[in-house]
Parts: structure tokens; sequence; C-alpha cells
């Protein structure tokens, strides 16, 4: 369980310095789904993951 732990420690790190790739919150949910078993943060870190798509889709396509 010490290297979830350490895994959830490092995702919170990317998030927190503004790394958003869909691998990382793909990666992230796992590790709480399956590891952990905590089904209530894997959906607020999903639910982040595509607030972030579509907030940078928006910012992206808002030149245009």
């Amino acid at each position: 369980m010490a290297k979830v732990d350490e895994a959830i420690a490092l995702f919170d790190k990317a998030r927190y310095n503004g790394y958003d790739a869909p691998a990382l919150y793909d990666s992230y949910a796992k590790s709480l789904s399956k590891k952990i078993k905590d089904y209530d943060n894997e959906i607020l870190i999903l639910d982040e993951g595509i607030m972030r798509k579509n907030t940078a889709r928006c910012w992206y396509f808002s030149g245009s």
C-alpha cells in the first residue's frame, strides 16, 4: 500500500503544478479504485479531468 500512497502523493503534486494530461487522471483513478477502493475520490478526480479537458478545449478554440 505504501507504493500506492506514494503514487497518489505524486499525482497530487502533478495536479497542483498544472500537469493535466489524460494519463494522469487515468492512472490516478485506477490507483484510487483498484488499490484502495476510494470510489468517491475516484469520481472527483475523473470529473476534474473532464472539467480541465473541457476548459482547455474552450480556451484553445476561443481565439479562432
